[in-house]
């Protein structure tokens, strides 16, 4: 998935939001605003409407957070790292480095968001019933209100029998016991998400037609959830597959290396048109100094390339562009997933005794007849 736009970290998990985000923040702002307005009457000013209306949406997507974060505690106190939360038009995703280990802990984690939104829509019920019946606040009850409802439906939305929903993997996890097979229980759970997914985009196309706009919002959630059901899916037989076979047997063992006294100009001249690469090792002798690429070499000025050594211009591997050669391939494709590598070093010892990449992955996968 495309990055977001990041906003800070809770329990050390980094908080993004999607451009979508935004679309459902301003209908949100209107329909509370429109609900508290009604309720208040034309006597009162617009403007506190719409006040309520932009801090009931801040307080939605915090109940939408906390209902991932839900997700994301439970996890890591199974073991299972948590790369990122994720707001979307629909709701969120905590994005798992793997799957769980077994049926119990994908049912803990999934039970968790739902339990959290029904929690959330019993406060916001009890606060509506105090600001009505002891405080007279009519607007305030207003809107406390709509959040306990939309709270109740997000559980009761999440809860529904198709993946990437909650009920979904509650739904997988059932399977999973029952079967002892992650795959064949993913792809009936991902068939059910597919299903409800193209139910709510003839839902939303029926509202449009009768020119109401929160139909256009159907349409959008039911293609996310086509799309994340098919990508969960994908991503269960990617594992299934990569999972297991170490690094070192589909690693190559030609490592692109120069030499760190080689110059720029002779890097460019002698090893750039001959190879199909970007990034070289920069080695002297049997250390690694660093790599450098294309970019490091455009940032230098072409007058200094005859006289200026690789080993200058090579920028320090990062730990994340290492990999042991008894890893299995699918922590190799995480790694370059997440930081965006394609390839890495196979380092044992501090010796590089090949190099992985992403073609590696695609040939293992088409293989065993996984298609990418």
């Amino acid at each position: 998935m495309r990055r977001g736009l990041r906003i800070g970290r809770v329990l050390g998990i980094p908080i993004e939001i999607d451009v979508t985000w935004f679309v459902i923040f301003g209908l949100v702002t209107v329909a509370v605003a429109g609900l508290v307005m009604a309720e208040a009457g034309p006597a009162s000013p617009q403007v506190i409407g719409w006040l309520l209306g932009g801090f009931a949406a801040l307080v939605f997507f915090a109940s939408l957070l906390g209902h991932e974060l839900a997700h994301a505690y439970v996890a890591q106190r199974l073991g299972v790292e948590i790369s990122s939360v994720r707001l979307f038009i629909f709701g969120g995703v905590a994005r798992m480095d793997r799957e769980p280990r077994s049926s119990g802990e994908e049912w803990r984690i999934a039970a968790a968001g739902p339990a959290c939104s029904f929690a959330l829509a019993a406060f916001f019920a009890a606060v509506t019933v105090w600001t009505r019946l002891l405080t007279g606040q009519p607007l305030l009850s207003a809107m406390t209100r709509w959040l306990a409802q939309m709270n109740l439906a997000l559980a009761v939305f999440n809860l529904l029998p198709g993946l990437p929903l909650d009920g979904g993997r509650l739904l997988r996890a059932g399977l999973w016991r029952a079967t002892g097979n992650l795959v064949s229980a993913t792809r009936v759970a991902a068939l059910g998400g597919k299903v409800m997914g193209y139910a709510l985009v003839v839902w939303g196309l029926a509202l449009v037609f009768r020119h109401q706009v929160w139909g256009l919002v159907l349409i959008l959630v039911g293609l996310f959830l086509v799309s994340l059901a098919a990508s969960g899916y994908r991503r269960v037989g990617l594992q299934h597959t990569l999972q297991g076979v170490p690094v070192s047997q589909i690693m190559s063992a030609e490592v692109p290396a120069v030499a760190a006294a080689v110059t720029v100009e002779q890097l460019v001249r002698d090893y750039l048109p001959k190879e199909a690469r970007t990034t070289y090792l920069v080695v002297r002798g049997d250390d690694v100094v660093g790599r450098v690429s294309l970019s490091d070499v455009r940032r230098l000025e072409r007058e200094h390339w005859p006289y200026t050594p690789v080993g200058d211009i090579a920028a320090p591997l990062a730990d994340d562009e290492f990999v042991a050669p008894a890893a299995d391939s699918w922590e190799a494709a995480l790694e370059m997933a997440g930081g965006d590598h394609p390839h890495l070093f196979v380092v044992e010892e501090g010796r590089v005794l090949g190099v992985v990449r992403r073609r590696d992955l695609v040939r293992l996968l088409r293989t065993k007849g996984q298609h990418v």
